[in-house]
């Protein structure tokens, strides 16, 4: 995980900082309100973080759903992003994610961005078995999953790495070898060898000069 968190962090220009200036007036009605009166509560958007995909893809994560990928977590706090800079910052570029996972992993991350983050593979959060919610959110093209388990691996969200890994041993559930090779798309090694000597066939079929 460390790996992971020093390549992102390397990518992300370096900038200087600016120092915060030491004090800010109070103006406006807020100032001016008398300690009868009711101030609204204004409310505050999302803090949003930016994050680049392999393929080139600017997408928006919210902080609440940022705690769920321990890679980014650490990223923001090794490089020193904060709701008050993140604007100014560069966005995150993951160049081991494509925009087709990236996005999957952030739709997860929303849907739980309300729920205590997983921390490691050991964490009592681990669900016993995939919740309806992920079952329909995981009903996707088998290359996808497999994509998706690999981004959730990566940016190590623990609880979608731990669904997604669920799912695939369902999968795999009775089934054959072989069938698991069909799954997988791991060739027999009879397939291997055939291969094998198709090639050989052919370059020996190929006119030397």
């Amino acid at each position: 995980m460390a790996d992971n968190v020093a390549a992102v962090a390397q990518d992300v220009p370096m900038e200087e900082i600016p120092a915060a200036d030491a004090a800010q007036a109070v103006e406006g009605p807020l100032a001016a309100a008398s300690p009868a009166e009711e101030v609204p509560v204004e409310q505050k958007a999302p803090v949003m973080f930016k994050l680049v995909s392999s393929d080139g893809v600017m997408l928006e994560m919210t902080e609440s759903a940022l705690r769920h990928a321990i890679t980014l977590r650490n990223v923001v706090d090794v490089l020193g992003y904060t709701a008050e800079n993140v604007l100014e910052k560069e966005p995150i570029p993951l160049k081991n994610v494509d925009s087709k996972s990236l996005k999957l992993v952030i739709e997860w991350c929303e849907h739980y961005k309300d729920t205590r983050p997983a921390e490691d593979k050991g964490d009592d959060y681990h669900f016993m078995s995939v919740p309806v919610w992920d079952r329909g959110f995981l009903d996707i093209d088998k290359k996808d999953l497999f994509d998706l388990l690999n981004a959730a691996n990566y940016l190590n969200v623990v609880g979608l790495l731990d669904v997604a890994c669920k799912t695939v041993a369902n999968m795999l559930k009775g089934k054959s070898t072989e069938e698991m090779r069909e799954i997988f798309e791991i060739m027999s090694d009879a397939e291997a060898d055939q291969l094998k000597l198709a090639g050989q066939s052919a370059n020996a079929a190929e006119p030397s000069n």
